[in-house]
């Protein structure tokens, strides 16, 4: 695929994720609809040229409508040699072997469900299978091993954007930020400030309104207020501007793309960097070709750093909570974002994994040198890597301070960690270090 085609798999699959990859929806939505559109004058203008002016309705029935879907789903929507292999089955072999019953059976609505019940990405699936496992053989046979790093690349060497924290600029500064709901407040009059290189915790109760608080900074809600970002005034923007300004958002449900595999996932995000230009794209020529070659061996790069190669060619869909929570990392680090808001990043995590996220966010976002506004209810783990914390309820902030002084406040043990010890003391952290 290419980056126009992923760009375009992404805006389908999850919407609001491939704005936060600075994926504009409505240019990929008129790229699909103008190729698209283009495609079909080109059939009308060769169906013109070959029968006539005179338009027949005989010469195009709803079966023949019906037969070239057939080809494309039963070929493989995503490879052109994949339309090759379906017209040659829907059509080729029926009139090869004319009269022959089990071809045409073969060939019939009963065959191509078979073929869709257990090839669901069409033909081409099976001969992509058999290439890999051919390639596999082959290096298996000839000792061939891939090529090992001499040393492991570091974050700030994954990432192409300067890291100098510039000083007196914020991150992140909100001014009564309210969003409502059918007349209900769910975020009311939230105030709140990210310095530069500060991880800044936002915990509450469910539906205390962090969620929908993030989502109005990064575009995706409307609300009245004022947004600012490094200095940028942005509450009048949509969201893949706001991403575009290096505002980087990883998702509650962490879903992504569940059509791209992971090494996509992370080239979407690669786009960020480089955009990938239609024409070329559409004709595989200059510079589709070296961006291509590059945006890979990039997304290869902070797979690897990540640990993730073993996933690297397997759908999102087919992952795990935990992985897609990885790989939405890996995708913040190809944006080169400078401010990351994460909506609980450890939901749906198992408790040991959960751990390990606390060190791995603290480390990306000292060698990135960005900042962090996170939304987390493990306290254990909020309470380790943050500087600051702001603490919401029913929509308003209710404390702000240090781990160490939201920890004791009044309001917030009534509120959220409760009066039970051995929930205060589960959150009992030490300050981070920087």
């Amino acid at each position: 695929r290419s980056g126009i085609g992923r760009s375009v798999i992404a805006v389908r699959d999850n919407e609001n994720a491939a704005a936060a990859f600075t994926v504009s929806p409505v240019r990929a939505k008129l790229v699909s609809f103008a190729v698209s559109g283009g495609i079909a004058a080109l059939a009308g203008g060769l169906y013109a040229a070959n029968f006539g002016r005179q338009f027949n309705p005989d010469l195009v029935r709803p079966e023949d409508s019906l037969r070239i879907v057939s080809i494309a789903v039963v070929g493989g929507i995503t490879s052109v040699v994949g339309a090759i292999m379906g017209s040659f089955i829907v059509q080729g072999l029926p009139a090869i072997f004319e009269g022959n019953n089990q071809v045409n059976l073969f060939a019939s609505s009963i065959g191509m469900l078979i073929i869709i019940m257990y090839f669901p990405g069409g033909l081409i699936s099976i001969v992509q299978n058999v290439r890999d496992l051919l390639y596999g053989w082959i290096a298996k046979r000839c000792g061939y091993q891939p090529k090992q790093q001499k040393q492991r690349a570091t974050v700030s060497q994954l990432s192409s954007r300067p890291k100098e924290v510039v000083q007196g600029v914020l991150p992140l500064q909100t001014d009564n930020v309210t969003v409502r709901f059918f007349g209900r407040i769910a975020a009311d009059n939230v105030s709140i400030v990210v310095n530069p290189g500060e991880v800044v915790g936002l915990i509450g109760t469910n539906g205390a309104g962090k969620t929908t608080f993030m989502n109005a900074v990064s575009g995706f809600l409307p609300s009245t207020g004022h947004v600012e970002v490094f200095g940028k005034r942005v509450d009048h923007l949509p969201g893949y501007k706001r991403s575009r300004l290096g505002v980087g958002r990883a998702f509650q449900n962490a879903k992504l793309f569940g059509a791209l595999t992971a090494r996509e996932t992370v080239m979407v995000a690669l786009e960020a960097r480089s955009r990938s230009l239609l024409i070329p794209s559409m004709l595989y020529l200059p510079p589709s070709p070296f961006q291509e070659a590059r945006k890979r061996r990039e997304a290869d790069e902070i797979i690897d750093y990540l640990g993730l190669g073993a996933y690297a060619d397997s759908t999102v869909a087919e992952l795990s909570t935990g992985t897609r929570r990885i790989v939405e990392l890996a995708s913040l680090i190809a944006l080169d974002s400078k401010l990351l808001l994460l909506d609980e990043p450890t939901a749906g995590v198992a408790q040991k994994e959960t751990e390990a996220f606390g060190p791995l966010i603290r480390s990306i976002q000292r060698e990135l040198g960005s900042s962090i506004l996170i939304i987390e209810h493990d306290m254990p783990m909020v309470m380790s890597i943050s500087d600051r914390i702001y603490c919401l309820e029913a929509g308003a902030v209710i404390a702000e301070g240090t781990p160490l002084e939201v920890r004791h406040n009044p309001l917030v043990i009534a509120s959220y960690l409760g009066t039970d010890e051995r929930a205060i003391n589960r959150s009992e952290i030490t300050q981070p270090t920087s």
